[in-house]
């Protein structure tokens, strides 16, 4: 089983940088990425202060000791968005990797675990064209041309974390977070006739670097309270810190021979601003339990090479979930499905027309057992954007969930 799953995730991570159409992603470093399972994007997304056996909350590194069994988790997403901008409208659909984690068990008895990730941050993708003409006498020049444009990248966050229970049984962990980016912009006009060269313009960035995410998890904070009717009670909180990416950029066009022909080059600086969450959970009884979040980053504070966009600004999110695990199905296979239903609410950091724009969401999903530990998720989620301007692009989104969360006894603890 170790082999297979090892041999599942080498598999799985050559599509991690699959694309999917989305209409803002052009903006900044695109589309951030919160839920990075089945799980996640049925769920809310977010769920900093869940702390359980049978999954890994990469939300939050003060929640990796959760687990006392070896867990892997990974998944696929297939997207289908419906986009509306004016009187024009179009379909795009698509599938993406949006990452893996191992999380290993040290010591359930002090909270210590260490997880390993591979995960989508953003992502970039964007195509449009439109058709063109020149008003000309000359029969040199061709009277109509297509324009077309082409938006792709992202950055993709490779994470190593590790937790601790304090003396007072509140949880603290951390995260090494090496973040890796690319932004490729390439626009071109496409003449009709064959006698004409097209013209091809195209802007790269490449960049890297360090970051690093705390977190805060508090202990069951019903044995103060003593609420009969509550079973669990937790608060949590988190900061990722400001990063410096560096690297490299190029720009470049073709030349009259179809061969690209360099503009410039130089060293690039990308800033990646801040990120603070916090959230609750309470769980009533072993069969339900709820959870709400709150997220905000200053995205106003990106910037590539000291350039600060002004299509970008500060946002946040908002989500809640519920999860019920019937206790008295009907047969053994009935009586361990656990449902989950979540809702979000998020203000884009894109400014569209100088206006902010917001996004709603709703997902559902059910997790199947598979043997003991070992789950297939499903799950499905809805979500739309709302803007205040004609020029908003309206899209609605339909996402597909598939993932598998593989527990294993991979490490055996002896005493003599």
């Amino acid at each position: 089983m170790k082999k297979s799953i090892l041999f599942l995730l080498v598999i799985s991570f050559s599509s991690l940088y699959a694309q999917v159409n989305t209409s803002n992603s052009r903006f900044g470093v695109g589309t951030v990425i919160y839920g990075t399972t089945a799980r996640d994007l049925s769920f809310g997304e977010l769920g900093s202060a869940l702390y359980e056996t049978d999954r890994v909350n990469l939300m939050n590194p003060a929640s990796f000791g959760s687990f006392n069994l070896t867990r892997a988790d990974f998944g696929q997403v297939f997207e289908a968005s419906f986009v509306k901008q004016s009187d024009a409208s179009s379909y795009y659909a698509g599938g993406y990797f949006p990452g893996f984690s191992l999380g290993l068990p040290v010591s359930n008895a002090h909270g210590v675990g260490v997880v390993f990730g591979v995960n989508k941050y953003s992502d970039i993708s964007f195509e449009g064209s439109r058709n063109g003409s020149i008003n000309s006498g000359s029969s040199f020049v061709p009277d109509t041309y297509k324009e077309e444009y082409f938006y792709d990248g992202g950055i993709t966050k490779v994470s190593l974390g590790a937790s601790y229970r304090l003396p007072f049984g509140w949880n603290i962990g951390a995260s090494a977070d090496f973040l890796m980016g690319h932004i490729e912009y390439e626009a071109s006009n496409k003449f009709n006739s064959s006698s004409v060269v097209d013209a091809v313009f195209t802007r790269e960035h490449n960049f890297k670097g360090f970051s690093s995410t705390l977190g805060l998890l508090s202990d069951n904070l019903n044995k103060y309270f003593d609420i009969s009717d509550l079973e669990d009670i937790r608060i949590s909180f988190g900061y990722s810190i400001q990063s410096k990416l560096n690297g490299d950029y190029a720009v470049y066009t073709m030349n009259t021979t179809g061969s690209p022909d360099t503009l410039s080059k130089g060293n690039t600086e990308v800033t990646i601003p801040s990120r603070l969450f916090a959230g609750f959970s309470v769980k009533f009884n072993p069969r339900t339990k709820i959870y709400a979040d709150f997220l905000t980053q200053s995205w106003k504070n990106f910037a590539i090479t000291n350039s600060v966009s002004e299509t970008l600004t500060n946002n946040f999110k908002i989500s809640t979930g519920i999860e019920y695990n019937p206790q008295h199905g009907s047969s053994m296979f009935v009586d361990d499905l656990s449902y989950r239903f979540g809702l979000s609410y998020e203000k884009l950091p894109y400014l569209i027309g100088g206006e902010s724009s917001y996004r709603m969401s709703a997902g559902a999903g059910v997790s199947i057992p598979l043997s003991t530990a070992n789950y297939l998720d499903l799950g499905v989620q809805y979500s739309f954007n709302s803007g205040a301007t004609p020029s908003s692009v309206k899209d609605h989104t339909v996402k597909l969930m598939v993932g598998l969360s593989v527990g294993e006894l991979w490490f055996l603890r002896t005493e003599y």
